[in-house]
């Protein structure tokens, strides 16, 4: 059956796992298909063929080296489960995609439903692809895009307000512990309380997941929008909105009486 490989960049190896291949005393034969300029076996090192049952691995099958000329075969024994090709990369080589074929005792090596597409997921750092009946994600970096959320709220005595509780969350985009976020929120005024944590909290529906959060106390006398402002000199997303507990207007925590 001929299907596609690809592995990233730097690669060490790369696993091929085979469910028919668990079929006592059947022959197998694992071949790359040569590109037009490049026989994919010269950039593998040395090859196996394994068995691996609930994650425990077994007595090798088979195993060789690469180079041109490579041919990958073997019989499986009786009592393997979980039968794998296993291709050792050399050193230093770039993005992978070549076409494999593997052919057991005349028949496809894979069920249908190992033939259909590739699962993808992803985080807010990573995209993971899985191809079926592979046990083995391929994930690839993944651009961060900087996002924060910010809740305000006025602290005081009794009903009387003196200060604004502020709490921020970001991502990945603060690598400092919160000092440069710090620095850029002690120009709206008088900082105090400053303390930073790691969290794990999923955030706007689940469309990105806080990894710090920074509380701290502003003065009521700030200008409105400061607290955002700093968020993006620091590096953080523009246009934020500060969701307000119990202030509508950041220069009248009061009311009508108003501070500015």
């Amino acid at each position: 059956m001929p299907a596609v490989m690809s592995a990233p960049a730097n690669a060490a190896s790369l696993k091929f796992v085979i469910p028919l291949a668990d079929t006592q005393d059947t022959n197998w034969n694992f071949t790359l298909l040569s590109g037009f300029t490049v026989d994919p076996a010269t950039d593998v090192q040395a090859w196996s063929v394994g068995s691996d049952t609930a994650g425990v691995s077994g007595p090798l099958i088979s195993s060789g080296n690469g180079g041109a000329g490579m041919q990958i075969t073997w019989q499986t024994p009786a009592g393997s489960t979980g039968v794998y090709v296993e291709l050792l990369f050399n050193e230093g080589l770039g993005i992978q995609t070549n076409g494999v074929s593997v052919v057991g005792n005349n028949f496809p090596c894979m069920p249908a439903a190992c033939s259909g597409p590739p699962t993808i997921t992803q985080t807010d750092t990573q995209i993971c692809t899985l191809a079926p009946c592979s046990t083995d994600p391929i994930c690839t970096p993944k651009p961060l895009v900087p996002a924060a959320a910010c809740d305000v709220y006025t602290d005081g005595l009794g009903a009387i307000p003196l200060w604004y509780d502020v709490t921020i969350y970001t991502n990945g985009w603060v690598t400092d512990n919160g000092a440069g976020l710090k620095s850029q929120e002690k120009g709206c005024g008088d900082l105090l309380s400053w303390k930073a944590q790691t969290v794990s909290e999923s955030l706007d529906g689940g469309n990105w997941t806080a990894t710090n959060e920074f509380s701290f106390t502003l003065p009521l006398t700030i200008k409105s929008g400061c607290v955002e402002r700093a968020i993006k000199s620091a590096g953080g997303p523009a246009g934020l909105s500060c969701f307000n507990y119990d202030v509508t207007d950041w220069g009248n925590p009061f009311g009508g009486i108003g501070m500015l």
